[in-house]
């Protein structure tokens, strides 16, 4: 990811008086929920750490700083991750115009104790918060221009985190989603049967009957979001052929990452199955009729298809 550099109003490098550098903290947990720092006074979602000080290093500064907001006592820096740039005026300051970098680190905690935080961070209420990333873009997005995010100073911060948040949610972020427009008839969100499984069970959303050699497509009232190089590979479950006489007419299937919320049909998944039975075969509401795996892909290294974009929904890439 490249370094990013957001404006406050109409500022311009060349008004820049003063250089500020900061470092914060990406810290996930095994759901893909992100740490965030919730302030009561701002009603909005950060990530935690602050500015760097004299003589401080990036690894002291981040330490200082998790221990005041988080309480974090151990920490382990894991990588670098970004660097992004907001020109903008001092904090309720209209005259000064500050360069300010933030450094973000993906961050594991080992051990928490107690918060110290400081009088400013005292004042703004501040409090650390497991959040889902969506919860996160969304909620900030809702308050990113009310009265508070639009004073001297603070116009850019909430832009800067959702640079953050919306990579993650690219890189990291594997979800099913119920489609909206089916949400009444109450679709089924897929699970692992065992903590061993590595297939997502999808379930029909509605009673489907197939005659002798029909194939239909079977809706689930789902779509599913992903990193950009993965791909949901859908595998038709064992008990289906036998018990049912029933078979996926594309013995497997792949769903792209760019097939989630496509304007055809918002990324529904629809699962062919074929009878080869002779008579005819009723799927029942709820019923699992495949499972999902998710998997990474490769691609060559004069690969093309990058400035190519998804027009359509089921069966689209074959156009």
């Amino acid at each position: 990811m490249n370094n990013q550099i957001i404006y406050e109003d109409q500022l311009k490098l060349s008004d820049v008086q003063k250089y500020r550098e900061t470092v914060r903290a990406i810290v996930m947990n095994q759901l893909h929920q992100v740490m965030m720092i919730y302030s009561n006074k701002f009603k909005d979602y950060t990530f935690a750490g602050g500015g760097i000080k004299q003589n401080e290093t990036h690894e002291d500064a981040l330490k200082r700083e998790l221990l005041e907001e988080i309480g974090a006592t151990h920490i382990e820096m894991i990588s670098y991750i970004t660097s992004i740039d907001e020109i903008k005026y001092g904090l309720f300051d209209g005259t000064t115009v500050f360069q300010q970098r933030s450094h973000y680190y993906a961050v594991k905690i080992h051990t928490f104790g107690k918060t110290e935080l400081s009088l400013r961070e005292s004042w703004h209420g501040i409090t650390p918060v497991w959040m889902n990333i969506d919860d996160a873009i969304v909620h900030n997005k809702n308050v990113m221009y009310d009265i508070n995010h639009q004073q001297t100073g603070l116009k850019t911060v909430l832009k800067r985190e959702e640079i953050i948040l919306k990579t993650l949610k690219e890189k990291t972020m594997r979800k099913f989603e119920i489609i909206e427009r089916y949400a009444n008839q109450n679709p089924i969100l897929p699970s692992r049967a065992t903590e061993g499984s590595a297939g997502y069970d999808l379930s029909s959303l509605e009673d489907v009957t197939i005659e002798p050699r029909q194939i239909k497509l079977i809706p689930t009232g789902l779509k599913v979001f992903m990193p950009k190089d993965e791909a949901l590979f859908v595998f038709p479950r064992s008990s289906l052929a036998i018990k049912k006489g029933l078979m996926m007419s594309n013995s497997v299937g792949i769903i792209d990452a760019d097939y989630y919320g496509n304007k055809d049909n918002d990324g529904h998944i629809m699962v062919p199955l074929m009878n080869i039975k002779d008579e005819a075969v009723t799927i029942m509401k709820g019923e699992r009729i495949a499972q999902g795996v998710f998997m990474p892909y490769l691609k060559t290294s004069d690969d093309e298809a990058k400035s190519q974009k998804r027009h359509g929904g089921f069966g689209s890439s074959g156009h």
